[in-house]
């Protein structure tokens, strides 16, 4: 989805931080960048939402690939390391 159509979605949706997995590129360019960019839920900033990482600089090709509440993420713990034998 286009970042404007994202941002009328977020206004249905919990005002919750969120991880937003992304692409953009300059209109130019044939490569796009992909990143996960943290949203921060901000009851004062406009829009209720800020990026934590300035990551926009004009960019005319934006698309949101997916997103989901932080409070959502199930991260996998880390396997114990098992001691080498010598």
């Amino acid at each position: 989805m286009s970042l404007e159509e994202f941002n009328e979605w977020l206004k249905t949706q919990p005002l919750k931080d969120k991880l937003v997995y992304m692409k953009y590129k300059y209109s130019f360019e044939d490569e796009w960048i992909t990143s996960n960019e943290y949203l921060e839920a901000d009851p004062n900033a406009r829009g209720y939402y800020a990026w934590l990482n300035d990551w926009y600089d004009g960019q005319e090709d934006v698309e949101i690939l997916g997103c989901v509440d932080v409070s959502e993420i199930d991260v996998p713990l880390f396997e114990p390391q098992k001691e080498s034998e010598e």
